[in-house]
């Protein structure tokens, strides 16, 4: 189950990139969507937006 987030996670992060979705913008989707704290959603972002 939490490969599967992450692979949502992911997905949600490279998406809005695509877009060109603010940094703020995904961070507050992730937060709300995966009910993750500002810093968890930091720190995903970190990794999959590189």
């Amino acid at each position: 189950m939490e490969q599967g987030l992450a692979r949502g996670i992911e997905a949600l992060i490279l998406d809005n990139l695509e877009d060109g979705t603010s940094k703020e913008r995904i961070l507050e989707k992730l937060q709300k969507r995966f009910n993750l704290n500002p810093e968890q959603a930091q720190l995903y972002y970190d990794k999959y937006a590189q």
